[in-house]
């Protein structure tokens, strides 16, 4: 029986500093120009902290979807792959957010550190986000998006490797990376080369499995006033979401072995001070189980995203991380 609770032995130290100066954004009180306003000044700082970032190209370009709608997408080019005449791995990027936050110009940042440092080309997808899209409006743009990659002729016009593709997310984003992994293994197609996930949720919160951790308590109860995302913020996000528990998509945890045991070679980064680290830390382990080639990074006393915040050291480790697996996953 699994008992994670040593994963949080207490915020971190550099967390606590850096926690007593931190302000809070003010947001209005609209939902449409709250948004705005966090994925603005989200952007913002990270290209005051990281940017610039030199030796790539950008393209934007947009993918259609099968309800007639049109996902914008950037795409990030190495400056080498111009002089190369060998295709280029792609990384598939879903930002985090919980479904409600987050876009292109959030995650900008990430991409272009991937694409120079790994290299490979990166494409940045802007799913559709709550509350105005529900699900499962924003895993089937993500299916979408992984279709089209896929179609004749796209590798060559956009000069990635169709045969060595990552998909990779964040939070919302890599609980999508994992449901299209899934689909993929559904339709017969496994065309994935690897996931790379950080802190997704693996099971949909009331199919939660106690029976797997000590006592039943889970990091639901350990961690549910964390910093960042308590357990109020997670129910209010996914509240906008409007779910269907019984979709495989919300709890890949609880697919049966014979999905599972096909399952590319993935890569997990856990938050030790975050409500859902338990169902990632159980899936991560079935399926090194069930023979899938893992990786697994956990940041004891770290809460969800912490990242999002790129003047702390520990997220500059974060980042070399998501470059070190992104080789591991091509390699």
């Amino acid at each position: 029986m699994a008992d994670y609770t040593h994963y949080n032995p207490g915020l971190d130290p550099e967390w606590v500093e850096f926690s007593e100066t931190l302000k809070p954004p003010v947001l209005p009180k609209d939902l449409t120009a709250a948004k705005k306003v966090f994925n603005d000044q989200r952007a913002k700082l990270f290209k005051d902290v990281l940017g610039p970032v030199d030796g790539l190209s950008t393209k934007n370009i947009s993918i259609p979807t099968r309800d007639g709608h049109s996902l914008s997408c950037r795409l990030y080019s190495p400056d080498n792959r111009a002089t190369s005449t060998e295709l280029t791995p792609l990384y598939i990027y879903l930002h985090g957010g919980g479904f409600l936050f987050g876009s292109i110009e959030t995650e900008d940042m990430h991409c272009r550190l991937l694409c120079v440092n790994v290299p490979c080309v990166v494409m940045n997808i802007d799913y559709r986000h709550t509350p105005e899209w529900k699900f499962p409006t924003q895993f089937n743009d993500v299916f979408d998006a992984v279709d089209w990659v896929f179609q004749t002729d796209r590798a060559g016009e956009l000069g990635y490797d169709p045969n060595n593709v990552i998909l990779g997310g964040i939070s919302a984003g890599g609980t999508m990376a994992l449901a299209a992994a899934v689909r993929e293994i559904e339709t017969g197609k496994n065309r994935l080369t690897g996931l790379n996930v950080s802190i997704p949720s693996t099971v949909q919160p009331s199919k939660f499995p106690r029976g797997l951790v000590k006592n039943g308590y889970t990091s639901y109860e350990q961690n549910e006033h964390a910093p960042i995302l308590p357990m109020k913020s997670l129910i209010y996000l996914r509240g906008f979401l409007d779910e269907d528990p019984e979709s495989p998509y919300m709890s890949t945890m609880l697919q049966p072995d014979s999905v599972l045991t096909q399952f590319p070679r993935s890569a997990f980064h856990v938050c030790g001070a975050d409500p859902i680290r338990d169902g990632t830390l159980l899936f991560e382990e079935k399926l090194r189980g069930l023979g899938v080639r893992t990786r697994l990074q956990v940041y004891p006393g770290w809460p969800h995203a912490f990242w999002n915040y790129p003047q702390l050291k520990t997220a500059g480790q974060y980042r070399q991380r998501l470059i070190e697996d992104t080789k591991w996953l091509l390699g």
